[in-house]
């Protein structure tokens, strides 16, 4: 029974992955010649950030953090692995990808054997759950929550499963199996 702060580092992975993600489908709409899988994963990306940004937010909530840990941790992983593909490497142009031909490059570079769009692809269904599990863990908060506990500027309550779980990290901590990061 651990509980993890998970505001910052999703929040970061999630924040620039939808920054770029608008840039680059924005291209993708003009190429004619782009596979259309490139286009739902940048826009795939972009649908998941305001979401996860709500989710991640309600965490700071202990009563509604055991109803969206699950979906909240599949999501920051699978936008690592989604932000993994879009590393460049260090034998690749630092330039941005502007024009078909820099775009096409940058999809076809490979990475352990599979292009760039290879991996892209095979993400998309990953992606397609992630928004799925989110979207059922969000949308079952408000019929398993009161309102009253859900509220930005809500009154502080004592929680016996809250306080439980603070003493269990202050243990583990002690004990020395987990560390301050």
């Amino acid at each position: 029974r651990m509980v993890f702060p998970l505001a910052l580092t999703v929040a970061k992975g999630a924040i620039d992955v939808a920054v770029n993600a608008n840039k680059a489908a924005g291209f993708f709409k003009t190429l004619e010649t782009s596979d259309e899988e490139a286009f739902f994963f940048w826009r795939m990306l972009d649908a998941l950030h305001k979401p996860l940004q709500t989710a991640i937010a309600l965490c700071r909530r202990h009563v509604a953090l055991c109803h969206l840990y699950g979906s909240v941790e599949l999501c920051r992983y699978t936008v690592a692995k989604c932000e993994a593909v879009m590393v460049r490497e260090e034998n690749e142009d630092d330039d941005e990808p502007e024009d078909a031909q820099s775009w096409s490059k940058w999809l076809n570079h490979k990475r352990g054997g599979f292009s760039r769009l290879q991996h892209m692809k095979d993400l998309l269904p990953k992606l397609q759950m992630c928004q799925q599990a989110l979207s059922l863990s969000l949308s079952a908060i408000p019929l398993q929550i009161p309102a009253r506990f859900l509220q930005p500027r809500a009154a502080f309550e004592f929680t016996p499963d809250a306080m439980e779980d603070a003493i269990y990290i202050i243990q583990q901590f002690e004990f020395g199996r987990v560390g301050a990061d």
